[in-house]
């Protein structure tokens, strides 16, 4: 080859490896005690998971602590405080950058400038076909999701006896933005709802080991039959999901008929814990979280990675403390409290970002949770630190 064809190559290899970002250092820097986020500096700032929820709407964004709501308007560069309640807040929702619920000890409240006021909503529940509320008394309103300003549908729960945990659910519907909800047909829920897939109209409610699903914002439920010993599931479209059952051994099957019928995909590898989570993010590329179990000397979690449709999957590298709580898109199990860590690389390298401690309610239980792995942020048990990436320029092998 001759010189004049050498030289060109030459400088072409030398600009790539001046040009790489490389995460190689990373410097601890302070965070609000009050839970107020202000300046992350992360070069990726689509997805944040931190706390109980966070919804993002384009570069507008909410984000839900203990008692308080955060917001960004520029995609999560500044967050500021908006409001504190007087109660715990378990859910939040959004329909567009104005407008907004959002409940706190079983109180509803709503806003129409994108969280700056918030007025509480007098809440009327019509429970008649419910045969165990005593003497109509209302229970408390836990999870929200509405359609539009008008329509919209909530969990509502009833606890009986702090000690024992005896508690009964409904999921009720709303035509008139959240201050009279009905139910028109009482269906055994169980005790707690704690998560729901909503895929355009469309409700489905785990309920382990059976699933319930509404084709019509919660109006109607049918129950599905599923493979026995469901896992974990996931819908990628209205018609189109994906189970995880464990039986003699964990199984993966799909579905393009809403859960009336499942498909056998492929025999899954070893996974922990009684429940986990699944998400696909196209019909070829998927990810399958094992939760955390405790043997007594360690917890295992795996986080494993599909590329085929499910087919044959791969493990992924995970941070040190497989104590996974939760990440965006969040369905939020059990108590804010946990650390936040940054994914750089879609799954296989993880790094420790920001966490802390709470303490616990009295009586309280902390659940291991969820993932996203596309979201580049999770959250996991931890005590406060914060870390920061300085790039460094690749200049050699």
């Amino acid at each position: 080859m001759a010189n004049k064809d050498i030289l060109p190559i030459q400088l072409f290899l030398f600009a790539m490896l001046i040009t790489i970002p490389v995460y190689a250092q990373w410097e601890e820097i302070p965070i609000d005690p009050q839970y107020t986020l202000k300046n992350f500096p992360l070069e990726e700032r689509s997805w944040l998971g931190i706390n109980e929820k966070i919804l993002f709407l384009g570069d507008c964004g909410w984000l839900s602590t203990i008692v308080a709501l955060l917001y960004t308007d520029n995609g999560g560069d500044d967050w500021r405080e908006l409001e504190k309640f007087p109660n715990w807040i378990t859910d939040f929702h959004f329909i567009n950058n104005k407008e907004g619920w959002l409940t706190s000890g079983g109180e509803l409240w709503h806003t129409r400038d994108g969280g700056e006021n918030w007025a509480q909503l007098p809440i009327e529940l019509d429970a008649e076909e419910v045969p165990w509320a005593p003497n109509g008394i209302l229970g408390s309103l836990s999870k929200i999701h509405f359609f539009d300003s008008n329509h919209g549908v909530g969990v509502f729960q009833w606890r009986f006896d702090i000690l024992t945990g005896d508690a009964r659910v409904i999921v009720a519907t709303t035509q008139d933005g959240g201050r009279h909800w009905r139910s028109r047909k009482w269906v055994e829920f169980g005790d707690i709802i704690i998560s729901w897939e909503i895929v355009g109209n469309r409700i489905w409610i785990p309920m382990w080991p059976e699933i319930w699903f509404s084709p019509d914002r919660g109006e109607s439920w049918k129950e599905l039959i599923t493979p026995m010993g469901l896992y974990a599931f996931n819908f990628l479209e209205p018609n189109d999901g994906w189970s995880v059952v464990v039986g003699m051994s964990p199984q993966l099957f799909h579905t393009k008929d809403n859960g009336e019928s499942w498909q056998f995909i492929s025999e899954l590898p070893p996974i922990y814990g009684q429940k986990g989570e699944l998400l696909f993010v196209s019909d070829r590329e998927g990810w399958l979280l094992s939760f955390p179990l405790f043997d007594g000397r360690r917890y295992h979690a795996v986080l494993w990675q599909t590329q085929d449709g499910g087919i044959h999957w791969q493990p992924m590298e995970w941070p040190i403390d497989p104590k996974v709580r939760e990440c965006h898109p969040i369905k939020c199990f059990g108590r804010p409290a946990g650390r936040l860590v940054l994914n750089q690389s879609r799954g296989d390298l993880w790094v420790v970002l920001y966490d802390f401690d709470y303490p616990l309610l009295r009586g309280g239980i902390m659940r291991s949770t969820s993932i996203n792995p596309l979201a580049r942020y999770l959250t996991t048990w931890g005590r406060v630190k914060c870390q920061k990436p300085v790039f460094s320029e690749k200049t050699g092998f």
